[in-house]
């Protein structure tokens, strides 16, 4: 009789670990960091614009109701974040970006949906004070106030290690358990 040669498990998980660490390396991925880089300045001037929204329909004055607002803004997860749900974003072929294109109902918050709420997170940083003492006025000259607190994101080099070739496109899939806005 033949002896049956016994496979050890752990020498399967070591060469699935090797098989997909050389896949990873071959395919790389489009760096988190990159695009979160490379949509930055468009999620800011969006989430400043429903900022301003947010603030006239909720006719928010007090500056402790102003900062909660401000709190909430980069979190899908809280009222004064759900305008992230609602975006996606997008590359078109032979085009040199990421496009942030906006929908009418609120999407599943998967992978997406948290690098818009990195970049308006990061996009912010150092600038809350400064938004919540615009916000009161932002609506009368919006573009001023996006200007103002989203110049550093925009001004900002895109990383040159950013792949278009590497990017994979997430399918916006509607909410089926969002209220309807």
């Amino acid at each position: 009789t033949t002896p049956i040669k016994m496979i050890c498990p752990w020498s399967l998980l070591a060469n699935a670990a090797l098989i997909i660490t050389l896949v990873m390396q071959l395919c790389p991925a489009s760096s988190s960091k990159a695009v979160v880089e490379h949509i930055q300045c468009a999620v800011c001037k969006l989430a400043i614009e429903e900022a301003s929204r947010y603030t006239v329909e909720h006719r928010l004055h007090d500056e402790d109701k102003l900062s909660d607002l401000v709190d909430g803004l980069c979190s899908a997860r809280r009222a004064e974040g759900r305008w992230i749900k609602h975006l996606d974003i997008v590359h078109f072929a032979g085009s040199e970006e990421l496009t942030v294109n906006q929908h009418k109902d609120e999407g599943v918050c998967r992978k997406e949906c948290k690098l818009v709420q990195r970049a308006c997170a990061a996009s912010l940083k150092g600038h809350e004070e400064s938004l919540v003492a615009l916000l009161p006025t932002a609506a009368d000259d919006l573009v001023s106030v996006q200007q103002e607190l989203c110049a550093q994101g925009c001004a900002a080099k895109r990383p040159g290690a950013f792949s278009f070739e590497t990017w994979m496109d997430e399918a916006f899939v509607p909410d089926a358990t969002a209220k309807q806005t």
